[in-house]
Parts: C-alpha cells; sequence; structure tokens
C-alpha cells in the first residue's frame, strides 16, 4: 500500500514538473510505475538525450505509431532525481 501510494504521488509530481517543459507523459493511471515520455519533435531520439542527461529508459519504437521520440521510464525511488533528469532532459531537446 505504501508502494502505491508512494507511486501515485510521485507521479503526479512528474506530470506536475514536465507541465511546461518540452516533454509530455502519455496517460496511463497514477498508480502504475512506468511512464511513457515524449516530445512533439519525432527527429529527436529521446533515448540519446535521455543518455546525456543521466537517465535510463526503454524505447518504444518499435510499437506501431511511436517512434525514436518515445520512450518508457520506471519511477525511481528518489523522485526528485528523476525530475531533475528529466528536466535536464528537456533543456537539452534542441528545437
Amino acid at each position: 500500500k505504501e508502494c502505491r501510494s508512494n507511486v501515485n504521488s510521485g507521479k503526479k509530481r512528474i506530470i506536475e514538473a514536465l507541465e511546461d517543459t518540452k516533454l509530455r507523459i502519455g496517460y496511463t493511471s497514477v498508480n502504475v510505475p512506468i511512464s511513457m515520455v515524449y516530445c512533439e519533435d519525432d527527429s529527436i531520439d529521446l533515448i540519446k538525450v535521455m543518455e546525456r542527461a543521466g537517465l535510463k529508459a526503454v524505447p518504444c519504437e518499435g510499437y506501431d505509431g511511436l517512434g525514436k521520440n518515445y520512450v518508457r521510464i520506471n519511477l525511481h525511488k528518489d523522485m526528485g532525481l528523476l525530475i531533475e533528469c528529466l528536466l535536464k532532459t528537456s533543456e537539452l531537446i534542441i528545437k
């Protein structure tokens, strides 16, 4: 129960933190510890950008309709660090 509560509050924090960035979060229940993150620009290789920001993610490129600008992330125990890395990722995206 505590884990679900942590996932729920952490996911809400991530969604809020990314609100005014170049990254978007695909909808999943706030109780699911995996999130799909993407950017609108389909020329961006989000895995590479995230690696530069210190994040490891899983590509979604093999799924119908999803390109290299879509990834899956697992929520981390340290939500503050995860948010920091996601914000850094957004800063590294060149428009």
